[in-house]
């Protein structure tokens, strides 16, 4: 996250000086200084949020939706091979999988 701290002070300093040299309208240079500032808190907050640990009930869920996943996928892609009408009796019972 920091590269793109980096890559803004960067915009930043190149905008002050395009608008020394006169490149750059007043309210153009406005309106991009106000956007890479919004950019900038973002990236704070989403920095932040990296950085914030998962509580355990998280972790426990998402391992355990990731297991049922994995265990059930074998199970799906041989239900492809069965008539559609087996496969309208036993798709409800394979949770999650009816986007593949």
């Amino acid at each position: 996250m920091i590269i793109v701290l980096d890559v803004l002070v960067v915009f930043l300093t190149s905008l002050v000086a395009c608008m020394r040299s006169g490149l750059l309208q007043p309210a153009i240079a406005t309106a991009v200084t106000t956007n890479l500032t919004m950019l900038q808190d973002t990236v704070s907050n989403l920095e932040r949020i990296c950085n914030t640990p998962l509580p355990f009930a998280y972790q426990a869920h998402l391992r355990m939706s990731l297991w049922l996943y994995l265990f059930f996928l074998p199970v799906r892609n041989g239900l492809r091979q069965l008539p559609s009408w087996i496969q309208l009796t036993f798709l409800p019972l394979v949770p999650n999988l009816q986007a593949i």
